[in-house]
């Protein structure tokens, strides 16, 4: 399943003299691991049926890190389209119908399905938490973790360093601290989170 935010760049091209020849194209993202492909999109400008048709789709290479917004955008230039992905420059051009595209240095991709559990931390640097914002009184928050549990956290210092977003109820968040004389978590920083299959381990 993908875990990555909505949201895209297009390009557009045409020959720059004659109407009815614009091209949008477009990537999407990889929604699985197996394999966890980018693939290539072109359509028609020109709208039919309130729809945009779609003249092409190819594979244009992996993105093995479904935890990461893959922000890949199509190049366009001298009749030929570009694609960067990982470790690969995949090249879309009318060369002949048997080689509309060819590959370059392309690995064995290494597929991180959760990056954030593939990569460790440092559990000396002290407690950090992945919940929900379940209220919002002032610089004082309630967390709800994964367990049920609910933790009160103390924005005080991270806001006056600038180091926490705006906090709003029903928003997963990610908080590093340390505990507090009244056993709350005092936040160093706060971060928005993404669903709770992205989380950390809770370290308190």
């Amino acid at each position: 399943m993908s875990i990555q935010d909505p949201g895209f760049f297009t390009s557009v091209s045409s020959n720059g003299t004659q109407s009815g020849t614009a091209i949008i194209w477009a990537m999407s993202r990889p929604t699985s691991a197996s394999p966890p492909n980018l693939t290539l999109y072109a359509f028609n400008a020109a709208p039919t049926v309130g729809a945009l048709p779609i003249l092409y789709s190819a594979v244009a290479g992996t993105w093995p890190n479904l935890g990461g917004n893959a922000n890949t955008v199509p190049v366009v230039a001298n009749g030929n389209v570009y694609v960067a992905s990982y470790q690969t420059l995949t090249i879309f051009g009318l060369l002949s119908p048997q080689a509309l595209a060819k590959q370059r240095a392309t690995p064995e991709p290494r597929v991180e399905a959760n990056p954030v559990q593939a990569s460790k931390r440092d559990e000396s640097a002290g407690p950090e938490i992945f919940g929900r914002i379940m209220s919002v009184t002032g610089n004082l928050i309630v967390v709800r973790l994964r367990s049920g549990t609910s933790v009160a956290v103390d924005l005080t210092d991270a806001v006056k360093s600038f180091q926490t977003v705006i906090p709003n109820v029903g928003e997963n968040v990610e908080v590093r601290g340390r505990i507090g004389p009244d056993g709350s978590l005092a936040a160093t920083s706060m971060l928005r989170a993404k669903t709770p299959a992205t989380w950390g381990p809770d370290i308190q």
